[in-house]
């Protein structure tokens, strides 16, 4: 299988750091944007699908840049699932990395930064949440397992078929597992299709739980949070 070139975005104001990088990653055939300020990244990101690049798969940013915080861009990419996010800094108390995590980024690294550890942690990130890509044509869904191949869904012998709209459903409520999806973020992420609107919606979750109950006690982890969405409990 090949593997595409990722899009990293790098957003590092040490320019020395960020050309190191830079070159890393380069070397390990990934297509990088290095910035040196963040004000402008996210509206890169939001127009990246024209970029020659490419959308952006991957961004690394560190926390203190000279003109916005790392924070705040990274909250601001929060509920983009699509995107690897990791946090780099030479402050890497228990503190920033909790704050770090809970404006969603997916990894934090502490400085001084290793390169070949910052490219291996990035490729395990891809591989999680692009699965596809790496060949991985399986995802556990706690005890279970859903074949994205087949959209078979299993525990053991036991297994039932899903729908194309059932698996895709099932996937960004993965890919946003513990957080509460509202109705309209899954409307868009579904293709705004007609069998996704309104009670059509609400319908397509209630068959989604039926199929999963069916092999799985576990399959009332979709839980409905009324006025705000779907949430799928993991833990």
């Amino acid at each position: 299988m090949i593997i595409k070139r990722h899009h990293v975005v790098i957003v590092e104001d040490d320019p020395l750091l960020n050309r190191v990088l830079a070159i890393n990653f380069e070397q390990k055939n990934y297509q990088v944007s290095a910035f040196i300020r963040g004000s402008t990244v996210i509206e890169f990101i939001q127009n990246s699908k024209n970029h020659k690049f490419g959308p952006v798969d991957l961004i690394i940013c560190d926390i203190s840049l000279s003109d916005i915080s790392g924070y705040e861009l990274m909250n601001q990419l929060k509920d983009n699932s699509s995107i690897g996010k990791i946090m780099i800094s030479m402050y890497g108390s228990e503190q920033n990395r909790i704050k770090a995590f809970h404006c969603g980024t997916d990894d934090f690294v502490t400085k001084p930064i290793n390169p070949e550890e910052l490219y291996l942690r990035s490729q395990a990130l891809m591989r999680r949440i692009k699965p596809v890509e790496y060949g991985n044509r399986s995802i556990s869904v706690l005890d279970m397992l859903l074949d994205m191949e087949t959209m078979q869904l299993s525990k053991g012998s036991e297994s039932v078929l899903l729908s194309k709209l059932e698996q895709q459903l099932l996937i960004h409520l993965i890919a946003y597992q513990g957080k509460v999806v509202s109705k309209a973020k899954l409307q868009q992420l579904l293709g705004n299709s007609e069998h996704a609107e309104g009670r059509s919606l609400d319908m397509l979750v209630v068959r989604l739980r039926k199929k999963m109950l069916n092999i799985s006690e576990l399959g009332k982890v979709i839980v409905t949070v009324r006025g705000e969405g779907f949430l799928l409990i993991t833990s």
